[in-house]
């Protein structure tokens, strides 16, 4: 891949990472072919060779910036800003529109739409996959355990909060990569708001 002197080589290959995930994105990692990343990046094989190696590789690279981006924005969400309740409902309308703002609508999640399946046979895969979920239950406990008392509900546990957060984000984008519109996820969204993060009673 030729370049523009001064030009930096980082930003070239953010965009064609970006290009090679939603490729894979759309058709999943054994749906797409070397032509199609050829394709939608813009690069002949031998400058993806080059830069990236195999279609193995192009995805692990995409599938590693997903993660790495997915986690600053929710460690960016949950700084603890805002009330809990506020920062859930924001996390959620977030992932909503990441599911559903694909070129055909649902997309869901890049990890969940098309890693899992790889995950099974390929340990890079799984590992890429695990550290995902891992960071998302340590970052949603972490969360929840710095909340105030009264924004939980009775008898709440951090960790068993955080994890049924990161369960409801994975329940969205199933839902949303099985057709179910941003309305529909919102409103189940809503409902897993109040039974995490119920809203304070006004005294009578």
């Amino acid at each position: 891949m030729s370049r523009k002197p001064g030009r930096p080589r980082s930003f070239e290959a953010d965009t064609v990472l970006r290009a090679a995930m939603r490729c894979f994105w759309r058709k999943g990692y054994s749906g797409t072919s070397l032509d199609d990343l050829v394709a939608a990046t813009g690069l002949n094989r031998p400058s993806l060779y080059n830069a990236f190696g195999d279609k193995r590789a192009v995805y692990l690279a995409a599938l590693q910036a997903y993660i790495t981006g997915s986690s600053l924005g929710v460690r960016g969400t949950l700084a603890g800003k805002a009330p809990l309740r506020d920062e859930l409902t924001q996390l959620f309308a977030r992932a909503i529109q990441t599911f559903t703002g694909g070129p055909g609508g649902g997309q869901g999640c890049f990890v969940i739409g098309t890693a899992i399946v790889e995950a099974e046979e390929d340990q890079p895969t799984r590992e890429a996959v695990l550290s995902l979920f891992q960071g998302l239950d340590r970052d949603l406990i972490a969360r929840f355990r710095a909340a105030a008392t009264e924004e939980l509900p009775l008898g709440g546990d951090a960790e068993s909060l955080g994890r049924m957060s990161v369960a409801m984000l994975h329940s969205l984008s199933v839902r949303a990569r099985s057709g179910m519109g941003p309305e529909m996820l919102s409103m189940i969204a809503a409902g897993a708001v109040d039974m995490l993060a119920p809203a304070k009673r006004r005294e009578a």
